[in-house]
């Protein structure tokens, strides 16, 4: 945003404003907030784009309309279905009508052309208008213009790069009627700007237009000799930007111009027109195309929506800067209820371009000061955003963007809301911005269930979390700084600044309500800047505001401030200061002050200086205060979500629990979840907590880890490097069931290999998991495949005191996986493989377990009946049939050979395979442990050469 200078004249004070450039993309809290007159529709253009981000949108959640009525209580709905009830619009483009030359004596007494409103006594933002001359022929012998010019207006100071002047004037000449103008350089009151922010920036004519900026008056005079012989016309041109006018400081008129002489072929003495005329000199008003449309397609309230289109036509005009402005809304102001907006809309346009802000984009607006002051909905979250995307459907805002739209923070006051459609010159395609369904809301204001844990228990996973059910101590905080890159030079200034002699007992202010609720106050906050080479004293006071006036709530012992540049603050939470109402932090300089202290933001502060009293200014200032209100719940419910670590959307897997734990019997095994958890009425459900994660396995099988489950350092891994983890069961036979590992970023490749021990080290390959996974952060969980086989490179199986080795590098070429490790206990069970060489210790590297872990299930076996050789093949019955969770498979074989066992689900789908190698001739149980299978009928089924037999089994949990 663009800071201004403040003048504050009985006072003699001047402060002065730090300004970022504005070519570059900034945070929200940089947006320019542009002051419009009262007596006019506001017209300032509300995206800089040097100032705001495209956001995209998200499709992949499901389209749906805005709110369920059933759930919340309405406090403003619009479905456009009976017009737009106190809804109005306004072309963006159309110039000011205040913004116009004219016939006064103000302030003079004496007949002349003035550029300015009685409304503020002076101009106002975003006039580009100029005084013009009919046209004039120019003959040979004089060829002086000259005038008398007198301009107040905003101060040189702190402009973006480029720029070294705000607001200003200029005079321009044409002798091709018009088709082009020329800017004069005048003598006598020559331009004391060379580049004008106003021409420039606002108006898009780019750096290097001269003019006057200031305070400047006398007679000015310019050389029109090259013009002689032409036919000529002239005009004064007057341009001010959004920010700071005369409504902010009156003794900034404008512009006056007077006793004009055109080289002695015409004169303008300012007492009658002349021909004279007030040509609005900026962009050609687009016009205002907002209609109510009857429409009979698919539209979330039938019949009728709000578009943006040339009616008769099938799509919208060109070079749009529409607004459309909702009347006054009062929000409640209730306990423990929040209050949202949404609405519906379809953003059916196609750019030739594309690119912004080359483009079409819209966003909605909202100003909780009757219209003066006009910001992005989004920027309640803190980002300033325009919507450029063409979508293919209805959407409700708040599902296609992910934004929220919480208007909680303005409870009690009154709003307003206004759609804004930007489309630039090209050829227009589709149907235009349409929106349906706006809605204001209330909801309950629940808390978030706080403290919440995901343990693994015999195979199902017991969920807890703190009740909520009770008193809490709510924190707030006010805090008047948003911006701390704008330093404000207060109370004093050294060098070329104007100062008081003595600035002891100046003060600087910020008003703050606790919006009726009771606030227990903790501390006071402040952001003091720059060095303090005076080592000024300050001193701050908390004050409540109320019908009677100010009442000292507590008042600082005076200290030197820190150099920082940070929030500090004064412990006050043992003095008991509880207020309800208005109060206001403000900080005295208890010596004089010689170089500037602090930060400062957007708002409202208030400046005193002794002898001169109180006067607002139109910045906040970072001093603020601390505190908590106390709320109370009872009756919650709680709904429970149950999220796959590998997707986005959770399920909700329980609602309507009156505990706050829950035992989940249905997780499948070998999944990493995420359990969030969300209190509820019977009719809403609040925001969800935080997650507690879990990797679930059966009771029977084992982890198998060296790492403690904390990272303090991570391997690169390339596409040559391997780092690996010996694992070893503590019971054999022992299969391995899945992997996992834990990834630091989301998005990296990795290959997963699994090796047989060789003495020690890694050996022959044994299984890799193909293809390549690209990871979630956190850990990452794999099953592996055909878990229980013999040594035949199918699957992994540990014989008696065996061990193996499970690895993970990278998948990509140009990128490096970034693995966690464990530093906190190496247990020397690690080793790597780097480009060119062979297995070492990871030790000599880096004291640090990998965090990769193995899961084996040692509860299968197959055990030989000896002294009895088959006849034929047979494959018997299991018992017990039906069984819960472990059977015994009894079969023959009457030859030696290649001999597999799986086991399918009823739908024919493979589940695992129990056997798979070679066996000799004999007899055999093979005991099946099923923790890991949900209840259901099985089938289970032998080969062995060419002997096939499948029978049929029943698990009953």
């Amino acid at each position: 945003m663009k800071r201004v200078v403040a003048l504050l004249l009985i006072a003699s004070v001047v402060l002065f404003a730090a300004v970022a450039p504005q070519s570059s993309l900034k945070n929200a809290n940089e947006l320019q907030r542009v002051k419009t007159t009262t007596n006019a529709v506001a017209k300032t253009t509300p995206v800089i784009n040097s100032d705001v981000k495209t956001r995209d949108i998200n499709l992949s959640n499901a389209p749906a309309l805005a709110v369920d009525p059933s759930v919340v209580t309405i406090v403003y709905l619009e479905d456009f279905e009976n017009g737009a009830n106190g809804w109005t619009q306004f072309d963006g483009t159309a110039p000011d009508p205040l913004a116009e030359w004219h016939l006064d004596d103000f302030q003079t007494g004496d007949s002349l052309w003035w550029c300015g409103a009685y409304s503020v006594g002076g101009y106002l933002s975003n006039w580009n208008v100029a005084l013009e001359t009919p046209e004039i022929v120019l003959t040979a012998g004089d060829s002086t213009l000259s005038f008398q010019l007198n301009l107040h207006v905003e101060s040189p100071g702190g402009e973006p790069e480029g720029y070294d002047a705000w607001d200003g004037a200029n005079v321009q000449i044409t002798n091709d009627g018009g088709a082009t103008w020329t800017v004069l350089n005048p003598t006598g009151v020559p331009y004391n700007a060379s580049s004008l922010y106003s021409f420039g920036y606002i108006f898009e004519m780019g750096p290097g237009q001269p003019g006057w900026a200031g305070a400047v008056s006398g007679e000015a005079e310019v050389d029109l000799g090259a013009y002689i012989g032409d036919t000529v016309k002239l005009r004064f041109v007057f341009c001010s930007d959004g920010g700071f006018d005369a409504s902010d400081d009156g003794s900034m008129f404008g512009m006056e111009i007077d006793s004009i002489d055109v080289a002695g072929d015409a004169t303008y003495n300012g007492s009658v027109t002349d021909g004279l005329t007030s040509v609005w000199a900026g962009p050609v008003a687009s016009g205002a195309y907002w209609a109510i449309e009857d429409r009979v397609d698919s539209i979330p309230s039938p019949t009728h929506v709000l578009r943006n289109w040339v009616n008769g036509d099938t799509t919208y005009a060109r070079n749009l800067e529409d607004y459309y402005v909702s009347p006054t809304i009062t929000l409640p102001d209730e306990p423990a209820t929040l209050i949202y907006c949404d609405f519906d809309f379809w953003a059916d346009f196609q750019d030739e371009v594309g690119e912004f802000p080359a483009t079409e984009y819209w966003r909605l607006e909202y100003s909780t000061d009757d219209g003066e002051t006009w910001f992005g909905i989004s920027e309640i979250e803190g980002e300033n955003f325009v919507y450029s995307e063409r979508i293919p459907q209805w959407y409700a805002f708040t599902t296609a963007y992910d934004a929220s739209c919480n208007l909680t923070d303005f409870a009690g006051q009154d709003i307003k809301f206004r759609f804004y459609f930007r489309s630039d010159e090209d050829k227009p395609g589709g149907q235009g911005l349409m929106i349906d369904d706006f809605v204001v809301y209330t909801k309950p204001d629940l808390p978030i269930p706080q403290n919440v844990t995901a343990t693994l228990n015999a195979g199902d996973v017991d969920v807890a979390w703190q009740d909520m059910n009770a008193t809490y101590q709510l924190p707030k905080s006010w805090m008047g700084l948003e911006a701390v890159d704008y330093a404000y030079y207060m109370p004093g200034a050294s060098g070329a600044f104007s100062s008081l002699p003595d600035t002891t007992g100046s003060s600087w202010a910020m008003s703050y309500s606790t919006d009726g609720k009771d606030i227990t106050f903790t501390s006071l906050d402040y952001v003091f800047a720059n060095n303090n080479p005076s080592n000024d004293s300050v001193q701050i006071v908390l004050w409540g505001i109320d019908t009677a006036g100010y009442h000292p709530l507590y008042i600082s012992d005076v200290f030197v401030p820190d150099a920082v540049t940070s929030q500090q603050s004064i412990d006050i939470s043992s003095e008991g200061v509880v207020w309800n109402g208005d109060f206001e932090v403000e900080v005295f300089w208890v010596s004089n002050s010689t170089y500037p202290l602090t930060f400062a933001g957007d708002g409202e502060g208030t400046i005193y200086v002794p002898g001169a009293g109180y006067y607002s200014v139109s910045y906040s200032v970072p001093f603020g205060a601390s505190g908590y209100g106390e709320v109370t719940y009872s009756g919650l419910e709680y709904n429970l979500f149950r999220r796959v670590a590998s997707q986005s959307v959770p399920v909700e897997i329980a609602t309507g629990l009156t505990s706050n734990s829950y035992t989940d019997e249905d997780a499948d095994n070998f999944v990493e979840y995420e359990y969030t958890v969300a209190c509820a009425t019977p009719s809403f459900t609040g925001n969800v907590s935080s997650g507690a994660s879990v990797f679930v396995y059966p009771p029977d099988v084992e982890e198998a880890k060296h790492d403690d489950g904390t990272f303090e350092a991570v391997w690169a891994l390339g596409m040559d490097t391997t780092v690996v983890v010996k694992i070893t069961p503590t019971a054999y036979p022992a299969t391995l069931e899945a992997v996992r590992f834990n990834a630091l970023w989301a998005g990296d490749a990795y290959k997963i290999k699994i090796f047989k021990d060789d003495n020690g080290m890694p050996g022959d390959s044994w299984l890799m998991i193909e293809p390549p996974v690209t990871a979630i952060a956190g850990w990452n969980a794999f099953s592996v495949l055909n878990p229980l086989t013999v040594d035949n490179g199918n699957g992994v199986v540990l014989r008696d005191g065996e061990s193996c080795w499970i690895g993970v590098k990278g998948a990509t070429a140009a990128e490096r996986a970034w693995l966690a490790a464990d530093t906190s206990s190496f247990s020397g069970m690690a080793a790597m493989q780097v480009p060119g060489g062979g297995w070492a210790s990871v030790a000599p590297f880096m004291m640090a377990n990998p965090m990769i872990r193995g899961y084996f299930d040692t509860s299968i076996d197959t055990t030989s009946i000896e002294d009895f050789v088959p006849t034929e093949y047979v494959l018997n019955q299991n018992y017990p049939n039906p069984f819960n969770p472990v059977t015994t498979i009894h079969f023959e074989l009457k030859e030696s050979g290649m001999t597999k066992v799986d086991i399918f689900d009823v739908a024919g789908r493979h589940v695992r395979t129990l056997l798979n190698g070679t066996v000799d001739a004999g007899a055999y149980d093979l005991n099946f442990d099923a923790s890991a299978l949900s209840s259901g009928v099985y089938f289970y089924r032998l080969t062995s050469g060419s002997f096939t037999d499948i029978k049929k089994m029943s698990l009953l949990k």
